[in-house]
């Protein structure tokens, strides 16, 4: 597959909104997806399935697009010889499982034990367990959840950010490109973490509570101006630790199908 584009959440269908194809918008194979508030409205669709999951589909001038309002998405593929290999890629995103209803995971025994402030977590075993929220210095630096399989206690004076450094934005920055999801967890015990980052936040309101902690997702902002940072390979979760008052903000990977990042989040409870 020729390198294309993939545009997600704010962009402008490549086509035009519906009025034609034009190839000199955005490279090809190209997928859109966009949230069902900004989709076109749907006419002349058809019913379909896809891995399980109900959509309706239309193709028009060789571009396909696609309703899947279980998933509150709307997708719209350019793929030339692509389009039905990229489609079956569709399924269920890694947060959707971690954040799923029912019964907690089994937690494997060789799992270990971690303590980060008033919490305990379980990770692998094999995990690294490390300090510091930003591995280098000045403005070379990698984000630590970017080290795979590693848990961070983040201890730094500063909440998400890089000091000094006015080109970053924080956790995410995306220097040096995307990265692929990555298995890992920060927790940032800075006294101000849950009131001060991430940036462009709001909890989703389905918070939880078990194991003596209340736990909040945050729902991250996308925009133009922050799709390098947006994460959506990150799980954030604003941790209240019950009695105390105590917040953290624990951030967990989301690479393969979200089971790892599951089980590290019902593992979370009092130290």
């Amino acid at each position: 597959m020729s390198a294309g584009g993939l545009y997600v959440g704010y962009a402008r269908l490549p086509h035009g909104e519906g009025c034609g194809k034009d190839v000199s918008v955005a490279p090809q194979p190209t997928v859109v997806i966009l949230p069902l508030s900004k989709a076109p409205t749907p006419q002349g669709f058809t019913s379909a399935s896809i891995n399980g999951i109900a959509v309706e589909r239309q193709s028009t001038y060789g571009i396909v697009d696609v309703w899947a309002p279980q998933l509150a998405i709307f997708l719209s593929v350019d793929g030339g010889g692509y389009t039905s290999q990229i489609l079956h890629t569709l399924t269920y995103s890694p947060a959707a499982e971690a954040l799923a209803t029912g019964p907690a995971p089994t937690l494997p025994a060789s799992w270990k034990w971690v303590s980060a402030g008033s919490l305990r977590l379980a990770a692998p075993s094999l995990w690294t367990t490390t300090t510091g929220n930003l591995v280098g210095s000045q403005c070379g630096f990698e984000v630590a959840l970017q080290n795979p399989d590693t848990v961070v206690l983040d201890q730094d004076t500063s909440t998400g950010g890089c000091p000094g450094c006015p080109a970053c934005s924080g956790i995410g920055t995306g220097l040096g490109g995307p990265r692929p999801p990555t298995n890992g967890v920060v927790v940032d015990l800075h006294p101000n973490a849950a009131s001060g980052w991430p940036p462009n936040q709001r909890l989703n309101g389905t918070c939880t509570s078990r194991n003596g902690v209340t736990l909040c997702p945050y729902e991250r902002s996308l925009s133009p101006g922050n799709d390098q940072n947006a994460e959506m390979d990150i799980l954030f979760e604003q941790v209240t630790v019950q009695g105390t008052g105590r917040r953290y903000v624990v951030e967990i990977g989301l690479a393969g199908n979200g089971l790892v990042a599951r089980t590290v989040l019902y593992s979370l409870r009092t130290a």
